[in-house]
């Protein structure tokens, strides 16, 4: 699969003990469908996967603004202290 896009953002706060990973990518399967994988979890074990498909582009894109919504305020609504992105 081609990616189309691919978000990958991480936590980590030695204080707390906190390292987390979450990564979200949008794909195109070989039958045209959009998919919108989610990974989630506790970086060096094995992450939680989600995957949700969309019919097109479009309501990909909402799928993953959605997510990635949700995601923004689990800072406040989990009490976390930092978040940054990763590089690949």
């Amino acid at each position: 699969m081609l990616s189309i896009a691919h978000i990958r953002l991480k936590l980590t706060d030695a204080a707390a003990n906190r390292d987390r990973a979450y990564e979200l990518q949008i794909d195109r399967d070989l039958f045209g469908e959009y998919s919108v994988s989610v990974r989630y979890g506790r970086q060096g074990s094995t992450l939680r996967a989600i995957r949700y498909t969309a019919t097109d582009l479009a309501q990909a894109g909402r799928i993953a603004a959605s997510i990635l919504r949700r995601r923004i305020t689990a800072r406040r609504r989990l009490g976390l202290s930092l978040i940054h992105t990763a590089r690949r």
